[in-house]
This record gives structure tokens, sequence and C-alpha cells, in this order.
């Protein structure tokens, strides 16, 4: 949490929002390990740390507790790669603010985002070792191009037609 720039960082006012809409503290928690695991992610890679989070979160629970990533697998990919996956986060969040705040409401915004990071997390976790650069980037591709379909359509339902929405 320090790390992250403690009460006033916009990354965690993120997965706040997140957990507050989307998890069922009951259901499913993560154990501080999950927490320590995120923290082993470079220092530069902050909303790549909460991505990883909402990762965690969407994962299915076992005995109310959600499983912890494995972080350690990350450091074995290119930093290069790490990087643009901390860069198309930031594109996501800040770069696209303006058509994400289009959305019908907070649930919706908290939803699309948080699906968005959780599927950046799983292609960097999913990578295997000695992943290069341009395999990472194909399978962060998909999902970016997968979730920039939905955030059209949304703003379509939103707007009266997909057609209406900027490109």
């Amino acid at each position: 949490v320090i790390d992250l720039g403690a009460d006033g960082a916009p990354f965690l006012a993120s997965l706040q929002s997140f957990a507050s809409k989307f998890v069922n503290p009951q259901v499913r928690r993560l154990r501080l390990n999950a927490f320590s695991s995120a923290s082993d992610l470079p220092l530069t890679c902050q909303r790549l740390k909460i991505a990883v989070l909402k990762w965690a979160y969407s994962q299915e629970a076992r005995f109310g507790f959600c499983p912890v990533p494995d972080c350690g697998k990350i450091n074995q990919i290119p930093s290069s790669s790490v990087e643009k996956a901390e860069s198309v986060l930031h594109a996501a969040h800040v770069g696209m603010a303006s058509l994400i705040g289009e959305l019908q409401n907070e649930y919706q915004k908290a939803q699309w985002l948080g699906h968005f990071d959780a599927k950046v997390a799983s292609a960097v976790l999913e990578a295997k070792q000695g992943a290069t650069n341009a395999s990472l980037s194909r399978a962060i591709g998909v999902h970016v191009t997968a979730m920039c379909v939905k955030l059209a359509k949304l703003l379509g339902e939103a707007k009266g037609g997909t057609e209406k929405v900027q490109a």
C-alpha cells in the first residue's frame, strides 16, 4: 500500500471501486500473501500490481479464498514486456478516461476497467517462461481488442447505436 502511494493513490481507488462492487468478502477474499506476491512486481508497475489483484479476485474461490497470483513468474519475462503491459493499463485508465466516463454508471465503469485489468494481468501471468515481447504483445492485444469492442458496444447501447461511437 505504501509503494502505491498510500491513501491518495488512484491505483487504490480503482481496486476499492472494483472490490466494493464485485467482491463479496464473505465468499471471496485474498490471502495476505497475494498482496505480498503483487508487491514483488517492479515498483514502476503500479497499475499492473492492482490488475494482478483484480485478476485474483476474479478467479474461482476455494474455501472462501481466491488463489494467490504467482508473480514470481513475471520476473522471468523480459522487463520491457512487463513495462509494455503497464503502459497498456495506463493508456486505458488515463488515455481512455473520457470514453469510459461516457458509460451509463459507476457500476459499468468499474466493471469494464476491472475486466480490462484482469485480462491484461492474465496475459502476463500466463506467459510461458522465455516468452518474447512479440508473443506477450500478441496475447495482450487479443484481450485489449476484445475489451475495446465491448466498450464500443456498451457506449453504443448508451448512445442509441454503435454508429454514434467515435472510433
